[in-house]
């Protein structure tokens, strides 16, 4: 892939990242950045991998002698400076496929092994995303101990590409099959329903047996979902590497899963999704401890007004309050509040050091949406956003053709046609994944909510970091993770990456426009 060309050439250029014995000081320059909510015309500084407050960086190159204080000098050319991407559904990308353990096997060659991981994480890099959670399909047994020791946890740099920070097992444990194999779902699709333990919030059942008229078959609760996946009830077995779980709150014995695997020590995030739940058994699994929808509007039942189903849990008061501030915040949050009708409408000038800020709390649950003008109408994405905007997370949901020409590909153990920018179960008008990018997806965002430039940006960094309890991402505070993007900003188009501070992908206008110089200290 031509990025992965890009990005040597990148890391080579600013003298491949910390090496050496002590870690590299980088100032960024000319550059627009997202900071508390806001575009703001300022230096961000780093150590190594990791955003620091400049004043302190300042004492120690005037305590040393030094003429310069930074190492290099990133010349943003005027652009904006973000977060990068976190995609919290991420099926895989140019051919390689997280659901077959023959695509994530090793390679041998030359005496070197080729891994196909590296080669999605690399490329995803050229769309902004800088840390995945490698979701994995409705499959058997058999094939999650396969890909068991496969696809681990990992950190990324300018030669791996971007962070695997977990598995999203989606499924089997659903009830809606989407592009699932039906014959692997847990309860198989077709079982019989049992009796509901909860009433109807309805005065009558809506169409089509919606609502508490009936939950599925059941399972032998965490018990068969750790044979499943191949573990112990213990630790889930797969040694902390599973982030996300996606499953049908309706099924009968799920709630002993949600309630134990999205509590410590596990700390999973339980996704609600691929469901018929009824509006009372969505919320019930929030209570419980779900704490995401996947991929609202899809694979679920229709919105209806008597029992909207998980759809209305983006209108539930259970589900959008927030949690309480942290001290010291409730001062800031009403200086933000006078600020919020401008806020990312236009770029403020900061002046003075950088310090870490404070966010307000995120709300108790997050909703991933697929914006890639085929998943969801505009107008449907915009009612989303508009009911609850701090909750939106954008997800890719792209599989294994994303970055390939049209044609039949091997997705999990189905075949998925590639035509016309979709993708579809073969032989039939099923999605099945995307293959947009996750800055196309930001810029529909965009354009479809008329959001700011900031709010889209935070819908694909800050959120699902929130969602995902990731301290040291999605923001550029002091002590963040440097994961960073710089965007052309009139179009958001990307323009260059940095994984933990290492230039990690530019493309060829970035290469003319941005100049990275090293300084003066850096050869003493």
């Amino acid at each position: 892939m031509a990025s992965s060309a890009s990005s040597g050439a990148c890391a080579s250029a600013i003298g491949g990242g910390s090496g050496g014995a002590r870690e590299l000081i980088t100032k960024f320059t000319n550059v627009t950045i997202l900071r508390n909510h806001r575009l703001v015309r300022d230096d961000l500084w780093l150590r190594g991998g990791t955003i620091i407050d400049p004043s302190e960086r300042f004492w120690e190159a005037s305590s040393a002698g030094l003429e310069t204080a930074a190492d290099r000098v990133v010349d943003g050319a005027g652009m904006i400076l973000a977060p990068g991407y976190i995609d919290l559904q991420l099926n895989g990308a140019f051919g390689f496929d997280f659901s077959n353990p023959t695509d994530m096997a090793p390679v041998a060659t030359g005496g070197e092994e080729e891994d196909n991981t590296t080669k999605i994480c690399r490329g995803v890099l050229a769309h902004g995303v800088t840390s995945i959670y490698a979701t994995v399909i409705t499959s058997s047994p058999a094939t999650y101990a396969q890909l068991r020791p496969l696809v681990k946890r990992r950190q990324g740099s300018a030669k791996k590409g971007a962070h695997i920070l977990g598995l999203h097992l989606e499924g089997p444990f659903i009830t809606v099959p989407g592009a699932h194999p039906p014959p692997l779902m847990r309860p198989p699709k077709g079982a019989a329903a049992q009796a509901p333990n909860t009433p109807s919030p309805s005065p009558s059942p809506p169409p089509g047996g919606n609502g508490n008229a009936a939950v599925s078959a059941g399972i032998d609760g965490l018990r068969e979902v750790c044979s499943v996946y191949g573990s112990s009830a213990s630790d889930l077995g797969w040694a902390g590497e599973v982030g996300i779980i996606t499953l049908a709150p309706e099924i009968a014995g799920v709630d002993e899963v949600v309630t134990m695997l999205s509590a410590p020590p596990h700390n999973i995030v339980i996704s609600a999704g691929h469901s018929k739940a009824s509006y009372s058994q969505a919320v019930r699994a929030v209570h419980q401890g779900a704490r995401l929808v996947t991929h609202l509007f899809n694979a679920m039942v229709s919105f209806h007004h008597r029992d909207p189903g998980l759809i209305g849990l983006i209108g539930a008061p259970e589900a959008t309050k927030d949690s309480p501030l942290p001290k010291g915040a409730e001062e800031e949050e009403e200086e933000k509040e006078k600020e919020k009708a401008a806020r990312g409408s236009h770029v403020v000038r900061v002046s003075g050091p950088s310090s870490t800020l404070h966010h307000p709390a995120p709300p108790s649950l997050f909703y991933s949406l697929i914006v890639d003008g085929h998943h969801t109408h505009p107008a449907s994405v915009q009612i989303a956003y508009s009911t609850h905007p701090r909750g939106a997370v954008l997800v890719t949901d792209a599989m294994c053709a994303m970055g390939l020409a049209n044609g039949t590909y091997r997705f999990g153990e189905i075949d998925v046609e590639i035509a016309e920018n979709m993708a579809h179960v073969a032989g039939t008008n099923t999605l099945a994944g995307s293959i947009a990018t996750m800055a196309q997806c930001v810029q529909n965002f965009r354009a479809y909510t008329s959001c700011s430039i900031v709010e889209a940006l935070e819908a694909a960094s800050l959120h699902p970091a929130q969602c995902m309890r990731l301290s040291r991402k999605g923001h550029l505070d002091v002590g963040a993770d440097a994961d960073l993007v710089l965007l052309d900003p009139d179009t958001l188009e990307v323009r260059a990456t940095w994984v933990m501070g290492e230039c990690a992908w530019r493309d060829d206008k970035a290469k003319a426009r941005i100049s990275i110089t090293d300084t003066a200290a850096s050869a003493q």
